[in-house]
């Protein structure tokens, strides 16, 4: 029989565990919904875990990330009990699809910031307060999230020259480009302020 087991995070949020266990002599692919607890014994490094999940769950608010859900994010299991959030992967961008100012307005994230789900409800001082659920600085919390709406237009950039430069020709790569650096400088603005 599958068992719950404690997740390796202090914040409340949900998270998809993914593993195989032997049942009735079958292997079986299991997976099993948690919600983070007050419970950091098995992670490696819980605050580099912690940070890791702040700074991916900004990348998706930065770049109109619809699909960052709880099924999204995963911990890597390796020998020895070390426990490591798994890399950011199935990234959505509403981006390229972002020209109906009515939609941009109902637009939402799979998981809350601060209580918002809204991209255009959430504000500076939701994400202190989702700082404050996560055990992490405020201004730690909003630093990095004007950090890295500083560095994505560029990384992306050098991206969309390397496409390029490979042959894919496709109009929506300038419309990411472009729509995902208008909003890092917005909100590197809003939020500088």
């Amino acid at each position: 029989m599958v068992s719950e087991r404690q997740s390796i995070f202090e914040f409340k949020a949900i998270v998809l565990e993914r593993h195989f266990e032997r049942v009735e002599n079958r292997i079986v692919f299991v997976v099993v919904r948690e919600t983070f607890v007050s419970q950091v014994d098995y992670a490696t490094d819980p605050e580099a875990d912690k940070v890791a999940f702040a700074d991916m769950i900004a990348f998706s608010f930065l770049v109109l990330g619809t699909d960052a859900h709880a099924k999204n994010f995963s911990v890597i299991h390796l020998p020895g009990r070390r426990m490591f959030l798994a890399p950011l992967y199935d990234v959505l961008s509403f981006v390229p699809y972002d020209d109906d100012e009515h939609e941009r307005r109902r637009l939402r994230m799979a998981m809350k910031i601060g209580g918002y789900y809204k991209f255009s409800e959430v504000l500076p001082r939701h994400w202190r307060r989702q700082a404050e659920l996560m055990k992490m600085d405020p201004d730690e919390m909003i630093a990095r999230l004007v950090a890295l709406g500083e560095k994505i237009p560029d990384a992306l950039s050098d991206v969309v020259k390397e496409v390029r430069v490979e042959g894919l020709k496709e109009p929506v790569l300038d419309r990411m480009l472009d729509g995902i650096s208008a909003r890092g400088k917005a909100i590197v603005q809003q939020y500088s302020a």
